[in-house]
């Protein structure tokens, strides 16, 4: 069984046009070493400006674990991404990404 390295956590409101991406994987920035989990990390999406009144979107909603507030980007960028990851298999570079200590 091959196991993915790497991955999305996803949320959206169709309703408010908002959704926010939360990917695990490589980071392709960083020189690859003899240890392939070393460049392991987890980032969110950062938003260039705040949507205000979004309400709460979730990277596991079993647990209650909120995104960031400025996660929340417009859908289409979300969906942009997801395409760009789809023919790429790396972290999409049509968006703003932060560092997140959720993995």
């Amino acid at each position: 069984m091959n196991i993915p390295d790497r991955m999305f956590e996803l949320d959206v409101s169709r309703r408010r046009d908002v959704g926010a991406l939360l990917y695990r994987g490589p980071d392709e920035n960083l020189p690859a070493g003899g240890d392939p989990m070393a460049n392991l990390g987890s980032w969110t999406t950062r938003a260039d400006v705040l949507a205000e009144g979004c309400g709460l979107l979730f990277i596991d909603e079993a647990i209650r674990t909120e995104f960031p507030a400025d996660a929340m980007v417009p859908l289409d960028i979300v969906r942009q991404a997801l395409l760009e990851f789809r023919v790429t298999g790396t972290r999409p570079t049509c968006m703003t990404w932060q560092k997140s200590d959720v993995y």
